[in-house]
C-alpha cells in the first residue's frame, strides 16, 4: 500500500482573541489565556475555506490538485447539503470528491484514516482533511463555564509518499453516549402530532444547547478507559512508549494529556500541547 504524510497545515481563527479576563470567573485554574469566538459573520463554510486555502498554500499545491476531501463541520451552516461540499466548491477544488464525516471529538483521527485509505487504494494523491467548529454562539449554554471553548478551523493536506502511516486504531464506547449531547432540533417535531410552526427567529438563542452528563462513570472513562486504543496501537506497531517523540492528544485541558502520557509510559517532555 502507498505511504502517506502530512504535506501542509493551515488554520483560521475568527475575530480578536477573547482574553480570560473577559469572563466573570477568570481566576486560576486550567484555563487558556485567550480564545477566539466566531461572530454572526463567521460562518462555518467561510472559516473552512480559509483554513483549507492556508493548508494548500503551505503544501505548495493548488485546489485543482486535490483528489478528495474529508470534512467535519461541528454546528454547521447547513444540515443538508453538507458544509464540506460548499467548502470544496468555494476552494475551486472541482475535481475533488468530498466525504462529510463526523465522529465527534475523534473526527480528525477518523478523517486522517479515511485519507490514508483513499491513498492506499491508489485513487488519490492529495487529500484535504478539514475540521471546523463553530459552537460558542450556536451551541454553548452561557450559564455554564465556557472559558475553555473556542471556534475556528484547521486543515491538513495528506499526500502520497514516504514515510507512511504506521497504524490507526479506533473504538466506540456507546455506554458513554450521554457524556456530551446536543439534541437535534428536528426531534422537537417528533411527537406524533402536527409539526410545530418554524421559529419566528433564526437567532442562535432558539437553538438547542450542548448538555453534559453527570454520571461519574464518564469521568472515569476519560481518566483511563479511553486509553485502550492507544495501548493496542503501541502493541500492534511494536512501538515502545519511551521511543515516542511527540504525544499529541485531545486537548480538554493541560492536565489530562500529561496524565494519559504517564499512564501509557510516554515521557512527560514528549507531550505537545495546543491548548493555549
Amino acid at each position: 500500500m502507498s505511504g502517506c504524510y502530512i504535506a501542509g497545515t493551515g488554520h483560521f481563527r475568527p475575530g480578536a482573541p477573547v482574553p480570560l479576563s473577559a469572563f466573570p470567573e477568570s481566576g486560576g485554574g486550567d484555563w487558556p489565556a485567550a480564545r477566539h469566538h466566531a461572530g454572526p459573520e463567521d460562518g462555518s463554510i467561510a472559516m473552512g475555506i480559509q483554513a483549507a486555502a492556508d493548508a494548500l498554500q503551505n503544501a505548495g499545491l493548488s485546489a485543482a490538485e486535490l483528489d478528495a476531501a474529508v470534512v467535519f463541520s461541528g454546528m454547521p451552516d447547513y444540515e443538508y447539503p453538507k458544509d464540506g461540499n460548499a467548502i470544496v466548491y468555494g476552494l475551486g477544488a472541482h475535481s475533488a470528491a468530498c466525504w462529510n464525516l463526523d465522529t465527534a471529538c475523534a473526527s480528525f483521527i477518523s478523517a486522517l484514516d479515511a485519507a490514508r485509505l483513499r491513498i492506499a487504494a491508489g485513487d488519490a494523491q492529495h487529500v484535504l482533511v478539514l475540521m471546523v467548529m463553530n459552537w460558542v454562539r450556536r451551541g454553548i449554554d452561557r450559564s455554564l463555564d465556557y472559558r475553555s471553548t473556542g471556534d475556528g478551523a484547521a486543515a491538513v493536506i495528506v499526500s502520497a509518499g514516504a514515510p507512511g502511516c504506521r497504524g490507526v486504531r479506533e473504538a466506540t464506547h456507546g455506554e458513554h453516549f450521554g457524556y456530551l449531547e446536543l439534541p437535534s432540533p428536528f426531534a422537537r417535531a417528533d411527537s406524533g402530532g402536527p409539526a410545530p410552526e418554524p421559529e419566528a427567529s433564526e437567532s442562535a438563542e432558539a437553538l438547542p444547547r450542548f448538555q453534559f452528563g453527570q454520571d461519574p462513570a464518564h469521568g472515569r472513562f476519560l481518566m483511563s478507559g479511553c486509553l485502550s486504543p492507544a495501548r493496542a496501537l503501541l502493541r500492534e506497531t511494536d512501538t515502545a512508549p519511551e521511543s515516542v517523540d511527540w504525544f499529541v492528544a485531545l486537548q480538554p485541558g493541560t492536565r489530562l494529556p500529561l496524565f494519559w502520557a504517564k499512564s501509557l509510559g510516554i515521557p512527560r517532555e514528549r507531550v505537545r500541547s495546543s491548548y493555549d
